[in-house]
């Protein structure tokens, strides 16, 4: 909301260099400072009642010539033909999914978690413990990512967690 002193003209430019500098952090893909493995940006979601930030668990895996990003806390699935395609189509399309959420203005009850299902956490869960075994054995993994919260002010409440 404007304060007093400033004008809803100003208030609405201010909003669209937020939603600039967003688009820009999610248009493309960063590299974790520590290892230099591709970052996967979610969302930030935070429940109401306790503040506890929801974890987004994402990945990204190869099926043949494509890699696919998953988002299992909220069921999408990108495509791409690179691997930075196919994390950006992600972080895009999961933006774009909560965004359309909370634009409603209703209850995000079972749209935000909304569960992938069994057989979706079940290859999520064999792709970390493969990860976890190529790094003990102090090997690189091409397809090793890091979901983090994106690091834009933008946060999103829900009700429950």
């Amino acid at each position: 909301m404007p304060s007093v002193h400033e004008s809803p003209s100003k208030f609405n430019v201010d909003r669209e260099q937020k939603r600039e500098q967003h688009e820009v952090s999610i248009g493309q893909v960063h590299a974790c400072p520590e290892c230099g493995s591709p970052t996967i940006y979610t969302p930030t979601i935070r429940c109401s009642h306790c503040d506890k930030q929801l974890p987004i668990r994402c990945y990204v895996y190869r099926r043949g010539n494509a890699f696919y990003g998953e988002c299992l806390t909220l069921n999408l699935v990108s495509r791409g033909s690179t691997l930075d395609e196919a994390i950006l189509r992600l972080q895009r399309a999961m933006f774009a999914y909560v965004e359309t959420v909370f634009a409603e203005g209703k209850s995000a009850k079972g749209l935000i978690p909304r569960s992938a299902p069994l057989s979706s956490w079940v290859r999520y869960y064999l792709h970390t413990w493969k990860r976890r075994l190529i790094r003990f054995l102090g090997r690189t993994n091409p397809l090793d990512t890091t979901s983090v919260p994106s690091p834009e002010p933008t946060r999103y409440t829900v009700v429950e967690c």
